[in-house]
């Protein structure tokens, strides 16, 4: 069976296509593996893992357990070595793609890819974009769904208060209380999850699934948007050498 020109440019896409999704799967696990190594080298081991409990206590003797205060750099350590580490790995894999592309140009593989290059950089637009703003914005509330609870108080004694099945944490004694034996239990606060939907709704659970998880999907899209402009970037050298081959034909 005799190969036609068109079968060899399909063939070429093909092979074309399979590296770059490879650079692009690497690209993922490398940013993930050099963040680990880096977040071990820059800061201790003590500064990465330190919590400290601290209870208060009133004038007359009673304990008030307060919230286990967590110490550590884990929130900007993690930005600070993913920066770096998709810095990193950015380099590295351009001047790795660009070599196995120049390879392939240099086998007379030679292939149009323009329209190739326009959907990435569609692609990596909107994926910058989102990215960009899912995390500039993570405390910002739309202020017609905001709602405002009123504040509570504890000036009247809840010995019969069960807590409603949450964790008790301990008890505090108002000091304007003349007897020892009116104790308010203090109980863990619940975890309130946001907007319930209903069982049925499966699109809206799939949207409030999207929300919830804003911040993971922002992380893959961040990593999505380095690979596909390493790509991008290589991709664009090999059609430039394209180019510039035709033009001096």
């Amino acid at each position: 069976m005799i190969k036609t020109k068109k079968d060899t440019v399909i063939t070429n896409k093909i092979i074309f296509i399979s590296v770059g999704l490879a650079l692009i799967v690497l690209s993922f696990f490398a940013i993930a593996f050099f963040r680990g190594l880096i977040a071990d080298i820059v800061l201790p081991d003590i500064a990465k893992k330190y919590f400290s409990f601290h209870e208060l206590q009133t004038d007359d003797g009673i304990v008030i357990p307060a919230t286990t205060q967590f110490i550590t750099n884990n929130g900007k350590l993690f930005a600070f070595c993913n920066g770096v580490s998709s810095v990193f790995v950015a380099i590295l894999f351009y001047c790795i793609g660009v070599n196995v592309y120049k390879c392939f140009f240099l086998r007379h593989m030679r292939i149009d890819l323009s329209k190739t290059i326009r959907l990435l950089e569609v692609a990596v637009a909107i994926l910058a974009i989102f990215t960009f703003t899912s995390k500039i914005n993570t405390d910002t509330n739309i202020k017609k769904y905001e709602i405002k609870f009123q504040s509570g108080s504890y000036n009247k004694p809840t010995e019969n208060y069960d807590g409603q099945g949450l964790e008790l944490i301990g008890f505090f004694k108002k000091t304007d209380f003349d007897t020892d034996k009116v104790l308010i239990p203090v109980y863990m606060s619940p975890t309130m999850e946001s907007t319930l939907v209903d069982e049925n709704d499966k699109l809206g659970q799939f949207n409030i699934s999207l929300i919830r998880n804003v911040g993971t999907l922002s992380n893959y899209s961040e990593m999505m948007t380095i690979a596909l402009a390493v790509v991008l970037l290589v991709l664009g050298n090999y059609q430039k050498r394209v180019e510039d081959f035709k033009s001096k034909k």
